[in-house]
Order: C-alpha cells, then sequence, then structure tokens
C-alpha cells in the first residue's frame, strides 16, 4: 500500500508552469494599472504575502480569486488566461 504524502509534502510539491504564466500576467497588469502589490491585495480581500507566492507562482489561485483579480486588475479572465502580452511588448 502506498503512504498518502502528508499535507506538508504536498504543499511543497511545485505548481505547474501555467500557474507561473499566469502570475506573470497579473504582474504585468498590475504594473500597467499603476497599482502596488498591497493596493491589489486590499482590493481582492487577500493578503500581500498570499499575492506575492500567486505571482511568483508559487501558489495555485483558485477561480474565485482570478475572478476578483481580473476584476480588480480591469480586465476579463480571459485575458489571464489566454496568449496575451503586455504592453509595450
Amino acid at each position: 500500500m502506498t503512504p498518502t504524502p502528508s499535507r506538508s509534502a504536498i504543499s511543497r510539491a511545485s505548481t505547474p508552469a501555467i500557474y507561473k504564466e499566469i502570475g506573470l500576467r497579473i504582474r504585468f497588469r498590475r504594473y500597467d494599472c499603476g497599482l502596488s502589490q498591497e493596493q491589489l491585495a486590499e482590493r481582492i480581500g487577500q493578503s500581500r504575502p498570499a499575492l506575492t507566492l500567486i505571482e511568483a507562482g508559487k501558489q495555485k489561485v483558485a477561480v474565485h480569486e482570478l475572478i476578483a483579480i481580473a476584476d480588480a486588475l480591469g480586465v476579463s479572465m480571459g485575458c489571464l488566461l489566454s496568449d496575451w502580452t503586455p504592453q509595450g511588448e
């Protein structure tokens, strides 16, 4: 019988690459909007450290969080999930 991994082992597991891409898109859009991490975190009801982890792709972002982030940044969820290029590139 295979042992079940502990909760801490699961949290240390790396997140899929898509979360790193989503995090970068959030960061670029936040820069475009002139918002600090603290300001965006407050708008979405998260802590700044949690937003830091999301932007770094080290924490998976839930659908309800992604909706709140997109709304706070004035974009659609599709903008954060599809082939989107930050302004100026």
